[in-house]
């Protein structure tokens, strides 16, 4: 709370008016980053499903890109006992649930134009969920990562060659 004060300009009980305990202040950092992430795929309902694959990807990388430190501790808190990483973990719970409706509609579109066949949509976007988790987690810990873009193609190819198959 110390370091978020001094950042901030503020007093560290000043930080406290706002947030009560160090869960609310972590849930709410998530929810603005989800805010910033929901609005750059806003556009990306249209179009060939793998290209909205890639622009689902891009954005996601791109706003871990914006805070990977703070990625970083979320990652770290939801895992923790106590009410921080019950909090935490119940946010990205509900992230979680959100970008699998958008992977499940993707992966249906593309099996209603012949893209692909896919006979189980939702255990599909689990699995890529968990692919997109991973690749998340690596790129927050990376010093210095190639471009949100070369990323999403890259994972993109992946997604798609095992959706193909």
């Amino acid at each position: 709370m110390d370091d978020i004060a001094a950042a901030a300009g503020v007093a560290r009980s000043t930080v406290y008016v706002y947030f009560a305990s160090r869960s609310e202040l972590l849930v709410a950092c998530i929810e603005g980053l989800y805010e910033q992430l929901a609005g750059s795929i806003e556009h990306s309902t249209e179009g060939e499903p793998a290209d909205r694959l890639t622009i689902l990807f891009d954005a996601l990388l791109s706003t871990i890109d914006l805070q990977p430190a703070f990625f970083r501790l979320a990652l770290a808190t939801q895992g923790a006992p106590g009410q921080a990483g019950e909090a935490v973990a119940k946010q990205l719970s509900l992230i979680g649930l959100e970008m699998s409706a958008m992977l499940i509609d993707i992966i249906d579109e593309g099996t209603r134009r012949g893209t692909w066949s896919v006979t189980a949509p939702e255990r599909v976007a689990v699995l890529i969920g968990q692919q997109i988790y991973g690749a998340l987690a690596v790129r927050a810990g990376e010093a210095d990562p190639e471009s949100s873009e070369v990323a999403a193609e890259e994972l993109s190819r992946f997604v798609i060659s095992g959706l193909r198959a």
